[in-house]
């Protein structure tokens, strides 16, 4: 939950500042309940619009505004009455679409608006998320497994807009008042509540006949916090009703009972008091939320926690068959709650924790002896510490290569990069330190890139063949002698620093602008840095899954072995993904440039990935070809065919598979041929350099009178 706190907020604040792009993510992947099966939710919020309570309210003149309408309407549910649109606006014709008129007054429709702007066969921005044939409908949202960065993991993901609130409806505010008998919620969330902004969504009240002008009201925000401020005792028993619910109840009510309404009963039964929320209660915790949910299912009556008089339930459980069937599952659960949860099969990730679970077979009726826990507990207490600390500690570097992901969502000018540098330095107290750090080094080197893009377009101006990806940078002034030595030099200091990133990928941008610039000899000196000592790296990214990267005896390769982390200093022994951009085309050896071009078009992608194995293999071909040491030159060809099959059916595979591919043409090797075609078995699209690629080689073998007779 700590790690999920401290990323979450900052890949937020970076999707603001650096695309202006407001996002709220919650959902257990965020909020620290994780689970198989979990996923996430994800608001983008509407810039554009807003919604007031109150016609008397200031309104934006730069915003289309709507007064919130909640009479004859469900608590939880309102319609949105259009008062008025900028003056002149385009926005006035992107909003008529939506927009249905009932007895004079014109309604933001939630359907036509879910499914113009959210549901992907309109081709909008939600498909750049995941390919089109994976969405389906899922209430107000879009919902597809994809990659989701700050997690680094493929997860089930539900994306819709939201349009603000001015402020609170006057129907949620009793929770800021309400009477309580426990410390929970903590009085200072109480108190900042709401300054939380509310939202609303475009789906309505399936029971309403006029649900397709309707819209549900959103409390994500202060959702999100209440979950965050859970002691261990709370998000133990949450994770264990949901491993219950995952296990027994949702293969019967699927569509019908949600983590939602889990998460709602752990709020009601936290704020009652009828308990201490402590660890040596957490089994008793558990069953009171069973029993509460048993309850309220029999009565169909569960209140939303914000707003009390919403009934969650109300249109839920009408099959008394099913009603009585959870009843009795429930009732089942709660007579041996230990042997239900020992059926769950929870997915330990540790041997030893597993053999534990095999050694202890607990049950209330039958409890093990102390003498055999306590002979487990020691010999597993060393051991369960270690593995507790690399967990954590490797979580923060997950999260660490997950914004960094988010941080290059298209071209991202200097002066935003800078201005974030400036909000990490003021922020620091405020902020997960040791993720900041790896985000800092990470923008420093992609000012790095900007400030080299800078000096090759000083330098020769004229355009490549590829048209797109070259962009003037506001830093450039061609009229100052100066200004490209400047830039060469921000750029060299760039990457310099950038090696501290992490103990691979730092050096491997470093080595790509050395070779860029022809300046061998200090890229053989920088390379050689990486060898200096034996080390295993945790590897975060998604070009390879559970393996590490393992250096030694001057050679770079993929492992199973985990690293043993002994502090919690970032960076570590940890390497990530190179990551690059269709931006980035100037700055990258000839072979990428195909990539980033190509990348460029594909609207439905933002970056592309090389395994750092892969990029080390390929930096250090090129620059043995460039020096014509004939012997490292193959030997380093036979490391990256080596590392390239291991990688070729993962993410981005076939762009390894591209640069191998390449590297053989440039040798004259026939694999070349294979390779390519590969390649095009691994990704058939459009978007595949290896088609070029072909068309290439396949073109050197033409007779030029052929050419020139076709060119006539």
């Amino acid at each position: 939950m700590e790690i999920d706190k401290a990323r979450t907020p900052l890949y937020e604040m970076l999707m603001h500042h650096l695309h202006g792009t407001d996002i709220v993510s919650t959902g257990s992947t965020v909020e620290g309940s994780y689970i198989p099966g979990s996923d996430v939710d994800r608001m983008f919020i509407v810039q554009n619009m807003i919604a007031i309570l109150d016609e008397k309210e200031e309104k934006d003149s730069e915003k289309c505004t709507f007064l919130l309408n909640t009479k004859q309407n469900q608590s939880c549910f309102v319609k949105l009455a259009l008062l008025k649109c900028p003056h002149e606006s385009t926005l006035n014709v992107e909003v008529r679409d939506f927009l249905v008129e009932k007895e004079g007054v014109y309604f933001l429709c939630s359907e036509k608006y879910r499914n113009l702007k959210i549901i992907p066969e309109s081709g909008n921005w939600l498909s750049s998320y995941a390919s089109m044939s994976d969405f389906h409908e899922h209430g107000p949202c879009s919902s597809s497994s994809v990659n989701f960065d700050i997690v680094c993991r493929k997860i089930d993901l539900d994306t819709t807009e939201g349009i603000q609130c001015s402020k609170w409806p006057m129907e949620a505010l009793e929770w800021t008042s309400r009477e309580r008998y426990s410390i929970w919620p903590p009085k200072h969330l109480i108190d900042k509540a709401l300054d939380f902004p509310v939202h609303v969504v475009p789906v309505g009240d399936p029971t309403s006949d006029e649900c397709q002008l309707e819209w549900r009201l959103s409390f994500s925000y202060v959702e999100r916090e209440l979950v965050w401020s859970f002691n261990e005792t709370q998000l133990n028993s949450f994770v264990l009703l949901k491993t219950i619910f995952k296990a027994f109840l949702e293969p019967v009510a699927k569509d019908t009972l949600s983590t939602y309404h889990l998460k709602t009963i752990v709020f009601w039964v936290s704020e009652g008091g009828s308990i201490k929320l402590q660890q040596s209660n957490l089994i008793c915790l558990l069953k009171l939320c069973l029993q509460m949910l048993k309850e309220c299912i029999s009565r169909r009556t569960l209140k939303h926690f914000i707003v009390s008089n919403h009934n969650l339930f109300y249109h839920k459980f009408e099959n008394s068959d099913l009603r009585e069937g959870l009843v009795n599952i429930i009732d089942c659960i709660l007579s041996n709650i230990i042997s239900a949860l020992q059926q769950c099969r929870l997915p330990l990730e540790d041997v030893k924790l597993r053999q534990f679970e095999k050694s202890v077979i607990v049950s209330e009726e039958n409890p093990p002896s102390l003498t055999k826990l306590s002979q487990v507990q020691i010999a597993l207490s060393q051991e369960a510490d270690d593995y507790i600390r690399n967990k954590n500690k490797f979580s923060k570097y997950g999260a660490a290569f997950g914004i960094m992901i988010s941080m290059v969502r298209g071209y991202v000018e200097g002066s935003k990069l800078t201005e974030i540098l400036d909000i990490f330095d003021q922020s620091a107290c405020e902020l997960n330190v040791e993720i900041v750090v790896a985000l800092k080094t990470f923008s420093i080197i992609r000012l790095g890139i900007l400030y080299h893009l800078d000096y090759i377009n000083i330098t020769d101006p004229s355009p490549l063949y590829f048209e797109g990806g070259i962009f003037q940078s506001e830093f450039v002034d061609s009229s100052n002698p100066e200004e490209k030595h400047i830039r060469l030099e921000a750029a060299r200091c760039s990457f310099d620093i950038g090696c501290s990133l992490d103990h691979l990928s730092g050096y491997l941008y470093q080595a790509m602008f050395l070779l860029v610039q022809n300046d061998l000899n200090k890229m053989l000196e920088g390379i050689a840095k990486i060898f200096e000592k034996s080390l295993i790296l945790k590897y975060e990214g998604f070009c390879s899954s559970n393996k590490n990267v393992k250096i030694s005896d001057g050679e770079i390769s993929i492992t199973n072995d985990v690293p043993d982390i002994r502090d919690d200093k970032i960076p570590g022994p940890v390497c990530y993904d190179i990551i690059l951009t269709g931006h980035d085309v100037r700055c990258v050896p000839k072979a990428v440039k195909f990539e980033c071009e190509l990348n460029d078009y594909d609207e439905a992608s933002f970056y592309f990935l090389y395994h750092p194995a892969v990029f080390y293999y390929f930096l250090a071909f090129q620059l043995h070809q460039r020096l014509n040491d004939k012997k490292n030159k193959f030997k380093t060809l036979g490391q990256l065919e080596k590392i390239t099959k291991i990688v070729k059916d993962e993410n981005d595979g076939h762009r390894a598979l591209n640069l191998l591919g390449y590297c053989f043409n440039e040798v004259g090797d026939e694999k070349a041929f294979s390779t390519f075609r590969l390649s095009l078995q691994t990704k058939n699209s459009a978007y595949n350099a290896a088609t070029y690629h072909l068309c290439l080689m396949v073109m050197k073998h033409l007779p030029e009178t052929y050419l020139y007779q076709r060119n006539v």
